[in-house]
């Protein structure tokens, strides 16, 4: 494969499609009171994702808020919404608190909108949040074929369990042969407060294929896991969140689920010492994030980085321990016509490690075009540039067009060599606003190394 130099990529979009939008639905039924009767003036300041920044009424910041209401909720608990809210009863009304109460409504992802009515009275001001709910539980599904091997998972998710913001997902992964299965349950106010709390649990199989430096594949391994995973973050400050991890594993490897015609090659070809050694590993994780996107509605805005550094103490034979550090960032810009335009790089560093616990590298979840861990080494660079462009925008479809370029490159320091890849291609992303998450998506990708295409599709963005 010819190497590429993935540091460098120009992408140019041209032209931009028209869209449509229906306007937002009216008023719902009459809001619940939440603190003492008011008498509504006429006067009113309507502020939403359109015109918030430039909302030419002024004179209830320094106003104190005498009523607060909801409405819309039919499914979410009052609660949910409740403890986002920076303003409250009593307090002073700020600009920058309802922007951040706004703001954080929105991020929750369970509201296809949300805005507020600032109403005067006669000793301050009430102020009235209207939401338009998601529907939350969907399917998982999620296919792609690479390299001649398929990979899919099917399952459910719910990102608003009991209308109370928890998260549950479980789906069944095959990949390449091989079948898995994966929990996992996640609170994003733990105890009420600021902080996530997740715990996962996952019983996988995976084939690792390894390939030689034309492509051709030349043998690899089966790999059982059992693992189980804690994690907590501290959410207080949406700019500057952080937290931590720790998962034990355990591996066992075979060759019981490669191809037939792969055994012999993994036996005599590719590790002169036999299979990687099975064992346990204990992993812990610290990361933190700077910076958010904001989701708005399906379209995303903002700049975030995010930084991990993990440390495994293993019990097997030959090299069981490793550190490795991440460092990733996103920036999505909201243009015309619901124009968005997305990017994302990520920077991987790690010492020498299990054979298992290397980067791997693919069309997966890097470069599409390629095969699922068809790189692998010590460091890793991969870059993803998306533009987004709708051409149909309605309350119960969108319709975006999607431009990409996909680029990486990865040092395999036990062979001291530098791998290069880049693709770039085309795809439609089929939306359901009112439906959390539920993105149709098919890609069309053109592997300029290996001068072939490679179609993925799945139901969520790549990226």
């Amino acid at each position: 494969m010819r190497c590429l130099d993935p540091w460098c990529v120009t992408f140019l979009v041209l032209g931009m499609l028209c869209s449509f939008s229906l306007p937002a639905l009216g008023a719902v039924p009459s809001p619940q009171q939440a603190s003492q009767t008011h008498s509504p003036s006429s006067a009113r300041a309507r502020l939403d994702r359109q015109d918030l920044a430039l909302a030419e009424w002024r004179s209830g910041w320094s106003r104190p808020v005498r009523g607060l209401y909801l409405q819309g909720l039919t499914r979410t608990d009052e609660r949910v919404v409740r403890r986002e809210l920076t303003v409250a009863i009593a307090k002073t009304l700020t600009k920058t608190d309802l922007v951040e109460s706004l703001t954080r409504l929105r991020n929750l992802g369970i509201f296809r909108r949300v805005d507020a009515i600032v109403t005067p009275t006669a000793d301050g001001v009430t102020l009235t949040f209207g939401f338009d709910e998601k529907w939350s539980t969907l399917p998982i599904v999620s296919a792609g074929r690479g390299g001649g091997r398929l990979f899919f998972r099917l399952g459910l998710q719910d990102r608003n369990l009991f209308g109370r913001y928890l998260g549950l997902r479980a789906y069944y992964w095959y990949f390449a042969g091989t079948h898995s299965a994966v929990v996992s349950l996640v609170d994003p106010r733990l105890f009420h407060r600021r902080l996530s709390g997740a715990v996962l649990l996952e019983h996988s199989n995976r084939n690792r294929f390894q390939y030689g430096d034309n492509g051709d594949l030349i043998g690899g391994w089966s790999r059982q896991r059992q693992m189980l995973t804690f994690e907590l973050g501290d959410l207080r400050d949406p700019e500057k969140l952080y937290g931590m991890s720790l998962s034990t594993i355990r591996d066992e490897f075979s060759v019981a689920t490669l191809p037939k015609a792969y055994r012999s090659k993994q036996d005599n070809e590719v590790l002169s010492s036999g299979l990687p050694a099975s064992g346990w590993w204990l992993i812990a994780k610290l990361w933190g994030r700077l910076g958010r996107i904001q989701l708005d509605d399906y379209l995303e805005r903002g700049i975030q980085a995010t930084a991990t550094l993990e440390l495994a103490r293993g019990w097997t034979q030959g090299d069981n321990d490793w550190l490795r550090g991440r460092i990733s960032a996103k920036a999505a810009w909201l243009g015309p016509a619901r124009l968005n335009l997305v990017a994302q790089a990520r920077l991987a560093l790690q010492s020498r490690a299990h054979p298992e616990h290397r980067l791997f590298v693919g069309g997966y979840t890097a470069v599409r075009g390629y095969a699922e861990g068809r790189f692998v080494g010590e460091r890793s660079a991969v870059v993803n540039v998306e533009a987004r462009i709708p051409s149909v925008h309605r309350r119960w479809f969108v319709l975006q067009h999607v431009l990409f370029v996909d680029g990486a490159a990865v040092q395999d320091l036990q062979n001291s060599r530098w791998m290069g890849a880049a693709s770039a291609g085309a795809g439609i992303r089929m939306i359901v606003p009112p439906l959390v998450g539920l993105v149709a998506r098919v890609d069309v990708a053109w592997s300029i190394g290996d001068q072939d295409w490679l179609l993925s599709f799945g139901s969520q963005q790549f990226f």
